[in-house]
């Protein structure tokens, strides 16, 4: 008892080996404190944040909005805490999120892929057939069991009634093909010898002996090059970039 009445502990005495649980504000540019605000009665303030080991935490082991729990020494006035298991929960989190985002895709949709090799639970879509009781819910959208072949095709959207790619149904293949191009050249009523080509058409001007030691000036030959109007390669082709096309199967 005291003098005038009994003796109280202090706050560090009435906290001491107290364990809180917290999510941080900041990410720690290095040293850190941890202030719980009021509790038990009695404001404790702001007290040094360590690791286990007593040393200084080192520059972004505590991360902003990270969960840590840790335990208050009252003896030293100091927190500790486990920062290793929590920033491995938090790639743990993270991790999970990555793999609900993937989870959200629906089985069987194409997917552009920037690998060779895809994900676990995908697959390429290469034409090739696939076990339905290993991926029941893929059969379900491809009942014939055969996955579409998109390697080095571009996908289409489905005409669904537009008129702008009429008559096809979907998953069908189209071959390629191209706009028409025109040309052509003029011969002259008197002479029959070309006088002009336009389009795809060119013509070399030559003299032309004609009649009985008469010559003329027309076309001697005419040819066709698509290449003075458009671009060409040996298929017909839009601006595109390659990525590896795969679909979620499980």
């Amino acid at each position: 008892m005291g003098a005038n009445g009994p003796l109280l502990p202090d706050s560090y005495t009435l906290l001491h080996g107290v364990r809180v649980a917290f999510t941080a504000t900041h990410t720690n540019n290095g040293s850190a404190t941890l202030d719980i605000g009021q509790t038990i009665g009695t404001l404790l303030g702001a007290k040094p944040l360590k690791r286990l080991s007593g040393d200084n935490l080192a520059p972004n082991e505590i991360i902003a909005g990270a969960s840590y729990t840790a335990t208050f020494d009252g003896g030293v006035s100091t927190w500790f805490v486990q920062v290793a298991d929590a920033i491995q929960n938090q790639r743990l989190d993270a991790l999970e999120a990555q793999i609900a985002a993937f989870s959200a895709l629906p089985i069987g949709a194409p997917l552009p892929w920037p690998t060779p090799v895809p994900p676990a639970g995908y697959l390429t879509l290469a034409g090739q057939a696939f076990n339905p009781s290993i991926y029941p819910l893929l059969a379900q959208v491809y009942p014939g069991l055969v996955l579409p072949n998109a390697c080095g095709l571009f996908i289409r959207g489905w005409d669904a009634g537009r008129g702008v790619d009429s008559g096809r149904g979907l998953l069908t293949y189209q071959t390629d093909t191209m706009q028409n191009i025109t040309g052509g050249y003029s011969q002259s009523g008197n002479t029959g010898v070309g006088t002009s080509a336009h389009g795809v058409f060119a013509g070399a001007l030559g003299p032309i002996a004609y009649g009985e030691g008469g010559i003329i000036s027309g076309y001697t030959s005419m040819t066709f090059d698509a290449s003075r109007v458009a671009r060409v390669s040996h298929e017909n082709r839009p601006q595109n970039i390659a990525f590896h096309y795969i679909c979620r199967a499980l």
